[in-house]
């Protein structure tokens, strides 16, 4: 038996405490608890909203907030800023959802646009991911619309 190597055996044992210890500590990381306990409360949502383009908003535009339900495609709030008196991008907004109004395991966008006697001139499309999780800072890009489109009031 000169010259022969011992032989290690892999065993599947040798993993199982590898895995066990790896569960541990992903279930007792911070956020695996807030996750079912936030859905329980009011979310707010705040940030701003802007646009690249050089063009100045009539003082009787207005900033047409909605927060959609990506899953069904319905839109469960939303909120006009009427009108944005004179002021320019970027424009602060606030927007919320009462806690009765989440669905678990659903996912939600924020959706903006910027209309102009009754006409929208800038949007953000299909919209921005929001979490319902954790609380964040919306920075909301629209862009130029280039086709006519009507604002729902």
């Amino acid at each position: 038996m000169s010259g022969s190597r011992p032989v290690i055996q892999k065993v599947g044992l040798i993993h199982r405490p590898m895995a066990s210890m790896f569960l541990l500590l992903v279930s007792a990381h911070p956020w695996m608890h807030c996750m079912e306990s936030d859905t329980k409360q009011d979310k707010e949502w705040c940030g701003i909203a802007t646009y690249r383009e050089r063009i100045a908003l009539p003082k009787d535009s207005r900033l047409r907030l909605e927060i959609v339900d990506v899953t069904d495609g319905k839109v469960v709030n939303s909120r006009t800023m009427n009108p944005t008196a004179g002021k320019q991008v970027p424009l602060k907004f606030c927007i919320s959802l009462p806690a009765s109004a989440f669905a678990q395991h659903h996912s939600y966008n924020l959706r903006a646009g910027i209309c102009v006697r009754g006409e929208q001139w800038f949007s953000n499309g299909t919209g921005t991911a929001i979490s319902v999780y954790r609380k964040q800072k919306v920075h909301l890009l629209l862009r130029r619309t280039t086709e006519k489109t009507a604002c729902s009031p």
